[in-house]
């Protein structure tokens, strides 16, 4: 896999269903780094997991990340939040400003390997993150609050 630069992000983004965004009403104060270190410890403990052995598992993920994220303030009221993908490079780069669209396919692109959904995101308040990772008994979805980075 080829490293990741801003441009193809931005294409995986867009065919995840996010329209990235050049302007940003955020001011990020933790770097994905940091985010992903909460979402992906020994410690953490997910809020939601879903059955990665069932045909429709994908859009399950999509679905309760959406109501996770929504639940949690994650996603402003315009649809705009920071993300981080998963890949070489991707922790040089900074958080993705983006919204949300109605064709989310986020469990089906942003991933490390087929099947297997690694994001991570956070409000643009950077108040909250919310991650997938593909773990040995599903995929998790983990809330955490970056006041316990």
């Amino acid at each position: 896999m080829d490293k990741l630069t801003e441009a193809s992000r931005a294409e995986i983004l867009q065919s995840a269903g996010l329209h990235p965004t050049t302007t940003t009403k955020a001011t990020p104060t933790v770097p994905p780094k940091t985010a992903w270190k909460l979402v992906a410890n020994l410690e953490t403990r997910p809020t939601s997991v879903i059955d990665d052995s069932t045909d429709d598992y994908l859009d399950q993920v999509n679905q309760e990340w959406n109501r996770v994220a929504r639940e949690n303030g994650l996603i402003a009221d315009d649809g705009s939040l920071l993300i981080s993908v998963s890949g070489p490079g991707s922790f040089d780069l900074p958080w993705a400003s983006v919204q949300v669209t109605s064709q989310l396919q986020l469990a089906q692109k942003l991933t490390s390997f087929p099947g297997q959904p690694e994001f991570v995101a956070m409000s643009n308040d950077s108040r909250v993150v919310c991650g997938v990772t593909s773990e040995e008994d599903g995929i998790w979805i983990v809330v955490a609050n970056t006041s316990e980075a």
